[in-house]
């Protein structure tokens, strides 16, 4: 039969705590490295971060991301640390565009749609597809009389808001042309009498 000798079999049980001790030290040293997870992912500029910037991330972290206000949509973005040290998840798509139209832009179209088209369409009909129309020649001199009448009116209205301006005549200075002449005596006019009666008897 076979048999150890002790001193190999103190060899063999020497060599398998020291194969145990360099195994046990190989997975202190691995395991950091598999702890370690994911690195930071490279944040573009036009995407902000809600997750707290570190230099690694254990595996299963999630990093949410969101476009900066003006590129692209509100929505949150969910990126999860795999045990394979990636990220995993869609990044947003944050993209400005150029080519969309402001909100005032578009307000103020429809406004002068709204404004302007009826306005502009009843002066075409009439001028170019409605040039005969008694109707036209109706409606035209039924604003030309009420364009007249609003007319007098105003001159009206600023004839009798002008104060009555009274007849500047030139006054001398002489008492004589201010009071009237004082009216001969009756004496005088009696003697001038009795003396054309003496001459008519004569």
């Amino acid at each position: 039969m076979f048999s150890l000798k002790a001193g190999y079999l103190n060899i063999c049980i020497h060599n398998l705590h020291i194969l145990l001790i360099l195994s046990g030290l190989l997975m202190l040293s691995i395991l950091p490295l598999v702890s370690a997870g994911c690195p930071t992912p490279e944040i573009p500029n036009d995407v902000y971060s809600f997750t707290q910037i570190k230099s690694s991330y254990a595996t299963g972290a999630v990093f949410d991301i969101v476009c900066v206000p003006g590129y692209g949509t509100d929505t949150v973005v969910q990126l999860k640390c795999d045990s394979s040290g990636e990220w995993h998840g869609h990044w947003p798509d944050c993209s400005k565009s150029e080519n969309k139209a402001k909100w005032w832009m578009l307000l103020l179209g429809m406004v002068g749609v709204v404004v302007l088209i009826p306005c502009i369409l009843p002066r075409l009909y009439f001028t170019f597809i409605d040039s005969s129309s008694p109707r036209k020649d109706f409606l035209i001199n039924k604003r030309r009389k009420s364009a007249n009448k609003r007319s007098d009116r105003i001159r009206m209205q600023s004839f009798s808001s002008q104060p009555a301006k009274m007849p500047t005549t030139t006054q001398s200075h002489n008492p004589e042309s201010i009071y009237p002449k004082p009216l001969p005596s009756i004496r005088r006019q009696r003697d001038h009498a009795i003396s054309n009666d003496g001459q008519v008897a004569e």
